[in-house]
């Protein structure tokens, strides 16, 4: 994905609410070129095996990695307790550098953030 913008999904599988806001990510994304940005899930479950039906429930496409709390932490500098209802939508420039960082993102804010960064060329 080196070249692309990129929002990465830090999520709960177990959460009733993230199907429906990864929906909602993955709609606002069909506005933008798929050769510049490109998102990912990371969800932190207990189970490899619950990603699939997850996606499939909430009908998505993009990809979903299973990754452990403490990854997460590591990587991420999050942490991601148990009780973590939220999504957290990482955005990064084309160098994987963090520009921005939404918790349970406002689809205006986040599209502004997108379009400017990507105007920017960054």
């Amino acid at each position: 994905m080196r070249g692309k913008f990129i929002l990465v999904n830090l999520f709960f599988l177990d959460s009733d609410t993230n199907g429906e806001k990864l929906q909602r990510l993955e709609k606002l994304l069909k506005n933008y070129d798929a050769s510049q940005l490109r998102t990912v899930g990371i969800s932190n479950s207990d189970s490899t095996k619950a990603i699939e039906p997850f996606k499939k429930k909430n009908r998505l496409s993009m990809p979903i990695w299973h990754a452990k709390n403490d990854q997460i932490q590591d990587h991420f500098n999050i942490d991601m307790s148990e009780s973590q209802t939220e999504l957290i939508t990482i955005l990064l420039n084309r160098e994987l550098i963090v520009k921005d960082v939404f918790i349970d993102f406002n689809p205006e804010n986040l599209s502004e953030k997108v379009n400017r960064l990507i105007e920017s060329s960054e």
